[in-house]
C-alpha cells in the first residue's frame, strides 16, 4: 500500500471513529440522577498526599508547616481552583465549606486522608452538571424568546460574591448563556446556527466532565 493509500485509510478511519463518538457525546441524557455519581479515594491516595507534605516541610528551599495557617490557604486555593468564576457554589455552601474544612486539611493530611478534597470536587461536579444540563436547555429550547432589547448585561465574576440562592444562581447563567447567544447573533448567525454551535458545546463540555476520575481529584 503507498503512503498516501495509508493515509487516506487512517483518515477515512478517523472520520468513522468520529462519527461513532460524537452521538453519543451529543445525545447525553440531561438527568443530574443519571449522570452524576461520586469519585471515591484510594488509601494510596492519601498516602501519596502525606509523602508530598514530608517533602515540603523537610527539602522545599523555604520549609512548609503543615499546619492551620497552611490549611487556610490550600482551602481558599482549592475553591479557587474549583470555582473561581464563582458560578457554581452558592455562598450558603461554601460558608459550610469554610466550617468544616479550613482548618482541618492539615489534620486529613496527617491522618493519610484525602476526603476534604474528594467531598469539594465531587459536589463541584455536581453542580458543574447541574449548570451545563440548564444552559443546554436554554439554548435547544429558549434562544427565540431571548429578548435582546433589554437593558441586561453579563459580567465577570471572578471578584463577585457567591450566589446567594438557585434563584440567584439561575440568574447567572441565564445572563451567560444570553451573552454567548448575543455573541454569535453579532457574527451573523441565525437561531438554528447559534443552538447548534452551543448545543454541540456545552454537550461535549458535559462529556469531557464525566470523563472526570480519582487521578483529577487528587492532581487538584
Amino acid at each position: 500500500m503507498s503512503k498516501l493509500a495509508r493515509i487516506c485509510l487512517l483518515a477515512l478511519v478517523a472520520v468513522q471513529v468520529s462519527a461513532q463518538e460524537e452521538p453519543a457525546q451529543l445525545n447525553t441524557v440531561l438527568d443530574i440522577d443519571v449522570l452524576y455519581s461520586p469519585i471515591s479515594s484510594l488509601p494510596v491516595h492519601g498516602e501519596a498526599v502525606a509523602r508530598l507534605a514530608e517533602r515540603l516541610q523537610r527539602f522545599h528551599y523555604n520549609p512548609v508547616a503543615i499546619d492551620d495557617g497552611f490549611s487556610s490557604q490550600v482551602f481558599d486555593r482549592y475553591l479557587d481552583i474549583l470555582d473561581g468564576s464563582r458560578m457554581h457554589f452558592l455562598q450558603h455552601e461554601v460558608d459550610g465549606y469554610d466550617a468544616a474544612y479550613r482548618y482541618a486539611i492539615d489534620d486529613s493530611i496527617k491522618s493519610l486522608s484525602v476526603a476534604p478534597g474528594f467531598q469539594l470536587y465531587n459536589d463541584f461536579q455536581r453542580r458543574r452538571l447541574q449548570r451545563l444540563i440548564y444552559a443546554i436547555n436554554r439554548v435547544e429550547n429558549h434562544i427565540p424568546e431571548m429578548d435582546f432589547t433589554l437593558d441586561e448585561s453579563y459580567q465577570d465574576r471572578e471578584d463577585a460574591p457567591y450566589p446567594a440562592d438557585l434563584d440567584e444562581l439561575h440568574e447567572v447563567w441565564r445572563l451567560w448563556v444570553k451573552s454567548a447567544v448575543l455573541g454569535l447573533k453579532l457574527a451573523g448567525d441565525d437561531d438554528a446556527e447559534i443552538e447548534e454551535k452551543l448545543s454541540r458545546r456545552y454537550r461535549n463540555q458535559l462529556s469531557s466532565v464525566l470523563k472526570a476520575n480519582e487521578r483529577d481529584v487528587v492532581q487538584s
